[in-house]
Formats: structure tokens, C-alpha cells, sequence
């Protein structure tokens, strides 16, 4: 007697649906990198930025530290990604903008106050 089973191996789910198509991005002020993959279907973020080449054009990402997304909105290394995602990864800030920004306004009040102490003494 033969018995066939209709149980299916997830991981041939995987090789049977067809690949995505998704892009990577990243950039720097002087740099930007995009790339288009066609990648497996179920494949992670992570993944699917190491298949990009990303990381080997960028050698200083270091991705255990980098903040990722897709479409502007943070996501986990392990989400799945989807057909036309456009996944981001983030660098870090150099400033934190609120010290920045209140840096620029003393800055800009220091100067104003200098321009009319010099309309003063004209």
C-alpha cells in the first residue's frame, strides 16, 4: 500500500512563488545608492539589503546600529518585505535638530544684536 501525503514543505512554497521586485536605498550628502532586486518572496529586510550589495559598497554601515524602513516608516531587520517595497536604511543623526536648531537662534540673536549695537555707534 502506498500512502501520498498532501503535506508541503514550507521552504517549497518559497522556491514555487514568484520572485519581487523591490529597491534599496541609502545616502549620504555626497553619495546615493539605488538599487532595484528581483528577490524571493518571504525574504526579510535584512536579507534583502545584504543581496543589494549595499553593504560592500558602503563598508562603513554597520547595520547592527543602523535604523531601517520601508516607504519613510521604521521597520524590524526581520520584516518581510513586499512586491514594490522601497527599503531605507537610515544613518544616524549628527545633531540632535532641537540643539541645532536652538544653536542656530542664539547664533542668529548674537548676530542681530551685533548689527544694531553697530547702528548705535554710527
Amino acid at each position: 500500500m502506498t500512502i501520498i501525503s498532501d503535506a508541503v514543505n514550507i521552504d517549497d512554497d518559497a522556491e514555487i512563488a514568484p520572485p519581487i521586485k523591490i529597491q534599496v536605498c541609502y545616502g549620504t550628502s555626497s553619495r546615493q545608492f539605488l538599487r532595484a532586486l528581483t528577490v524571493p518572496k518571504g525574504i526579510s529586510l535584512h536579507d534583502a539589503i545584504f543581496r543589494s550589495g549595499l553593504l560592500e559598497e558602503y563598508r562603513e554601515i554597520d547595520l547592527s546600529q543602523c535604523r531601517v524602513g520601508i516607504f519613510g516608516k521604521l521597520k524590524t531587520p526581520a520584516t518581510v518585505v513586499r512586491d514594490g517595497d522601497r527599503i531605507e536604511v537610515y544613518r544616524g543623526l549628527i545633531a540632535d535638530p532641537k540643539d541645532a536648531r536652538r544653536n542656530r537662534a542664539i547664533k542668529t540673536a548674537s548676530e542681530d544684536d551685533k548689527l544694531s549695537l553697530d547702528k548705535k555707534t554710527r
